[in-house]
């Protein structure tokens, strides 16, 4: 018989801190959910069937070709196995070899390291040693392995629905050259995604000079140029913002989530984590303090000390407040303060919050900084900027890097010139816009239009379905190329494996296009890198021994904004507060956490990875506030909902599976259906739609999964809509929700205390709740920092000991000998080893490599 645990009951005393809760079913009590947490173990956590693990062998299907079941271009054939005649260099069956390269973004090129095994990609995780950013690595990145080995990525080029060669496809782009060549380009198209890579860029300047009449566009489905465009129009020229939040002790965030969702978010989080950390109570008091005004509930918004709801159209009206108030309190431009203040009246925000918060950054001169979200108007972006200069965060909290200039036009220009019957040749490069175009273009129809489409992709998509011929390309592991971080640092892209099918790279397909000599990517990237830093192939071979090149990041730029410059800019825009209602909903539309903007809703790893707020998995929702849902006829207590005034039950979740309802929400006449989740921490009038679901022309893993939030968008709004308008049906849905798994058997789902508290009793959290009950299981290492016992000592008190790395096999007898014990260097991450034979006897390089990148020292002591 199976014993029951009954724990003791919490004192009040013990619970100090706030009441969490994990859902509206939890904060209700609700009958359903009690029965829920008796059980040990969800049965609904293990079940392989329906929307819980939707199917096993779509999430196993790429799995199955890593194992070289599916993708045989990764498998040698059976008929050829032959034991080595001659060992390979650096190959030792069963010992992972490490190789650096990058995973390529439109803004940030993450630095990387790839373990292989056998020449096999297995493993990504980030590169160490590359400060800013330590290791760390996005979802993304991660998951991105197992699409390489993705069976349904497109394997061939076709020309319609005949299966081409290599050969053939290499006269197809020489036909292009031929066609436009004596046109100077006219009547030639590329619509491409935005990319950081210095060759490719290069590539496209010779192509332009080439083809000067040539319409160069790029497109990406999360417009994150806004910052940018800002920075041009105010400091006239091409510039980034770039944050140094361990620099920050008072940081506002503006519908920003940094943490998250943002360009370089992954150093961003990091260095926000330094501005937190608390090492003692001394520490305690310049701990940063975080300011978040935000419309929906954000991994920022839920580490915010001060959090303000409020809808994203009214974000221009609360920085241009904010502003007024700094420019009051710094005796700044009286002229400028009455004429923001006059602009951003009516604003749904207590005069309190604004002044407290602009209060706190202007008495931390040179400390605080400013965040917007990249989504903002371009008028919120200049306000922000013009802010960091009034609290002195301009080059200590925040830096401005020039960038190169860019000649490339959007999606909506490329519409207009299509429309006018001028394009006769479009080549797509990468992305998805028959799927994720904004709808008012109709690109679809667009496309269709014009006489000759070449796509250039990944997989075969609703992109490709539309054009008469699709290449394939290749993997960023199967394909040499470069790139930059956010601050502009020189990072290399090289392959770790041969392509395993008939694929172009990128690069090589650019450079023919150019009509270059040169066609070998590798040889590409080298001429790239000689030429931009006066460096040799020796240089280059250290480049991709590291992963990165030091102090080769963009240039700081000085300036001072002007204000009649500002106020120029201001005159024409509307910054005035937006209204929001039951009947004028705000509708945003954002990146999912898991799929991104579509591009991985094949992948069957993210897929299975929850949402961070909502806890979903293979479905996206609408995501409606309670006040929004109350009004549509829900209640959130009861579990009851109303429809024609008659009360229909809804159990929010059973089994671990959410119960909801399809709604149908409205903007300007077009109409998406969805099913409703009802999420905390939303403006009650904003209606938020994570994108990249509804795919129509997918894998097997993602066939089936959501719906589709694009028909919403708008080339002239970006991603948020005003006017909507929301109806439930009394159609139900169930939604894969991990929210409930696991008991917390009485437990607190965190608990917390201010700074105040930790200074009076540091050990505060072991006091609260039933953790005050709960005997030691750390045995002698109890009294160890956590930070160590996190690394060191295994969890749930098991008397296992980690192994120490740093010490040779325990079942390797030749290390067991003192001399041979003597003579032994720890494995590191890329076998870099420094020599210091040769050396003058500097020890400033040994303290460095040993303490803040473990490089094995060998030679003098």
């Amino acid at each position: 018989m199976k014993r029951k645990s009954n724990h003791p009951e919490s004192e009040n005393a013990d619970m100090s801190g706030p009441h969490y809760w994990r859902s509206l079913d939890e904060l209700a009590d609700k009958p359903a959910f009690k029965d829920w947490l008796h059980r040990e173990f969800p049965g609904g956590a293990s079940e392989a069937e329906g929307v819980n693990r939707r199917n096993f062998l779509k999430i196993m299907a790429a799995s199955f070709a890593v194992a070289g079941m599916g993708a045989t271009g990764c498998r040698r054939p059976e008929q050829y196995i032959l034991p080595y005649s001659k060992q390979p260099e650096g190959t030792i069956p069963g010992i992972p070899v490490f190789f650096t390269t990058s995973y390529p973004d439109g803004k940030d090129n993450l630095p990387l390291v790839v373990e292989t095994h056998q020449h096999r990609p297995t493993h990504i995780e980030g590169n160490r040693d590359f400060l800013p950013y330590g290791g760390g690595i996005s979802r993304f990145a991660s998951a991105s392995v197992l699409n390489l080995y993705d069976p349904d990525r497109m394997t061939s080029a076709y020309e319609g629905t005949r299966r081409i060669t290599s050969e053939r496809v290499k006269d197809i782009l020489a036909g292009l050259a031929s066609k436009f060549g004596p046109t100077n380009g006219q009547g030639f198209a590329i619509l491409a995604e935005p990319s950081t890579s210095p060759t490719r860029l290069r590539l496209k300047k010779a192509i332009l000079k080439k083809y000067p009449r040539l319409v160069w566009a790029e497109y990406s489905a999360a417009d994150k140029d806004n910052p940018e465009r800002a920075a041009a129009s105010l400091l006239g020229r091409p510039a980034r913002p770039v944050y140094k939040l361990e620099e920050a002790s008072r940081i506002l965030s503006v519908d920003s989530d940094f943490l998250n969702d943002e360009p370089g978010s992954v150093g961003l989080s990091r260095a926000f984590s330094r501005a937190r950390k608390v090492n003692n109570q001394a520490d305690a008091k310049k701990m940063a303090r975080l300011y978040v005004a935000e419309s929906a509930f954000t991994l920022t918004g839920t580490m915010g000390d001060h959090r303000l709801r409020l809808s994203t159209g009214n974000m221009t009206a609360f920085m241009a407040a904010l502003v007024a108030e700094i420019l009051d309190l710094t005796n700044g431009d009286p002229r400028m303060s009455e004429f923001l203040r006059e602009r951003s009246k009516g604003l749904p925000v207590e005069d309190g919050w604004i002044k407290e918060c602009a209060r706190d950054l202007v008495e931390h001169p040179g400390k605080s900084v400013i965040v917007p979200g990249t989504h903002l108007s371009v008028e919120a972006q200049q306000l922000a900027i013009y802010a960091n200069e009034l609290i002195g965060g301009v080059d200590k909290t925040v830096s401005f890097l020039e960038l190169p200039e860019d000649t490339s036009v959007g999606i909506a220009e490329l519409a207009r010139e299509i429309e006018s019957g001028s394009i006769e040749s479009l080549l797509v490069m990468g992305g998805n816009p028959v799927y994720d175009a904004p709808a008012d273009l109709n690109w679809k129809a667009l496309q269709k239009s014009v006489p000759e489409v070449i796509r250039f992709g990944y997989y075969f998509d609703e992109t490709s379905l539309e054009a008469g011929i699709n290449i394939a390309s290749t993997h960023f592991l199967e394909s040499w190329g470069d790139g930059r971080t956010l601050d502009g640092t020189y990072v290399p892209v090289q392959p770790m494996i041969m392509p395993l099918f008939d694929g172009m790279q990128e690069l090589e397909l650019l450079d023919r296009l150019a009509g270059e000599s040169l066609t070998d990517p590798y040889g590409l990237v080298l001429s790239t890198f000689s030429k931009e830093f006066s460096a040799s192939e020796k240089d280059f071979q250290r480049l991709l021994s590291t992963g990165f090149l030091p102090e080769s990041g963009f240039r700081k730029l000085s300036f001072t904004v002007k204000p009649a410059s500002l106020r120029e800019n201001l005159n024409g825009a509307s910054i005035s507060p937006s209204e929001t209602s039951l009947n004028k909903l705000e509708v945003r539309l954002v990146s999912d956490a898991s799929v991104g903007t579509g591009f991985y809703n094949n992948n069957g790893w993210l897929q299975e990875c929850p949402d961070p707020i909502t806890k979903l998995t293979w479905d996206n929702a609408i995501l409606i506030s309670p006040a929004l849902a109350l009004e549509l006829g829900f209640d959130t207590k009861a579990g009851d909902f109303l429809i024609g005034g008659v009360a229909k039950k809804n159990a929010n979740f059973k089994r671990g599976r959410e119960e909801s309802r399809i709604a149908e929400l409205t903007v300007d006449g077009v109409t998406v259906r969805g099913p409703v989740h009802i999420q905390p921490g939303l403006d009650d009038w904003t209606v938020v739609l994570p994108l990249g679901y509804g795919r129509t022309q997918v894998g097997r893993v993602g066939k089936g999964s959501g719906f589709s939030a694009y028909p919403l968008s708008h080339s002239t709004s970006g991603s948020v809509r005003s006017g909507g308008k929301i109806s439930l049906t009394e159609k139900g849905y169930r939604l894969a929700n991990t929210q409930e798994h696991w008991s917390m058997e009485g437990r607190a789902i965190l608990r917390e205390g201010n700074v105040k508290t930790y200074i009076e009793n540091k050990k505060f959290v072991s006091e609260m709740g039933m953790e005050s009950h709960s005997p030691p299981i750390y045995g002698k290492d109890k009294d160890m920092p956590l930070a160590e016992k996190a690394l060191t000592t295994p969890r749930g008190g098991s008397s296992y000991e980690t192994p120490d790395f740093g010490d040779p096999p325990p079942n390797v007898d030749v290390w067991k000998d003192e001399e041979a014990r003597a003579k032994f260097i720890p494995e590191q991450q890329w076998g870099m080893t420094i020599d210091l034979n040769s050396c003058t006897g500097c020890n400033a390089c040994v303290v460095a490599c040993q303490s803040e990148n473990n490089i094995p020292i060998v030679g003098k002591d």
